[in-house]
């Protein structure tokens, strides 16, 4: 998605069956979850991730993804992940 603060965050739509996977409620191995294509029809537009870099350092700082869904009309994250190089 574009929008104003864009050099600071990314902001993507990704699909439902990734987002499922990320899902802090369902806790994976190593923390790191695995997002396995479901081979269907992809959803999109019910989850969106965010990205940030955690610090200056070229491309091996550590980013911070935010996942976030619609939960009763609001948005809220639903889950965090933090990849570090």
């Amino acid at each position: 998605m574009q929008h104003p603060a864009a050099k600071a965050f990314v902001i993507v739509s990704i699909p439902d069956s990734m987002a499922e996977a990320a899902d802090c409620a369902k806790p994976t191995p190593g923390g790191i979850p695995s997002f396995i294509d479901p081979g269907t029809a992809k959803a999109y537009g019910n989850y969106y991730a965010a990205a940030f870099r955690l610090k200056k350092g070229g491309p091996a700082a550590d980013v911070l993804w935010l996942v976030w869904g619609k939960e009763g009309g609001a948005w809220k994250i639903i889950s965090y992940i933090i990849v570090a190089p």
